[in-house]
């Protein structure tokens, strides 16, 4: 027998009126129990003078993926590594106060080692050989990237929040 996702239809007829704003939309796609889902998409097109306005349909037929096993709770191994996660925020790429998919990394470096300069002396592990800078943590976020803004981080978010980047300063980098 086959099985459609209880959500039945949700949409916006009239023209003029907003869209769905996106994390409904994320919720409503969530939602969605495994089985046959069948989305009817419509494209509205105002109407010039003296016309009414139109719509181009399409249906979207397809199965909603169960991606961990029922009993163990494990990652089912049609998947390969990392395929689930590809489009999740990376925190080394950009920052999570432009994240808008509500996922950031468990282990997202909050506080990172200083970079060492050109012609610094180094331990073989390639760490430097200052004990003071091999150690201290720098917060990740800091607007100032000089060498002399290496200040270790400080204790609490509000401590550090006066000297980190703005989140519109973040692609400006």
């Amino acid at each position: 027998m086959e099985r459609v996702a209880a959500l039945s239809a949700i949409g916006f007829q009239e023209i003029g009126v907003s869209p769905l704003d996106g994390l409904i939309v994320w919720r409503l796609v969530r939602s969605l129990e495994p089985g046959l889902v069948k989305i009817k998409l419509w494209q509205r097109q105002a109407g010039g003078e003296g016309n009414p306005p139109s719509s181009a349909e399409l249906e979207l037929n397809g199965w909603r993926r169960v991606f961990i096993d029922s009993q163990s709770g494990v990652i089912k191994q049609v998947y390969r590594p990392g395929e689930l996660t590809q489009s999740l925020c990376s925190p080394w790429q950009h920052d999570f106060r432009d994240c808008a998919c509500f996922y950031w990394a468990s282990n997202h470096p909050d506080i990172v080692l200083g970079e060492d300069t050109l012609g610094e002396p180094t331990l073989p592990s390639g760490a430097s050989a200052d004990p003071e800078r091999a150690n201290t943590p720098i917060d990740w976020l800091r607007s100032d990237r000089s060498l002399g803004g290496r200040a270790g981080a400080l204790g609490t978010p509000q401590q550090n929040r006066p000297f980190q980047m703005d989140h519109y300063e973040i692609s400006q980098r």
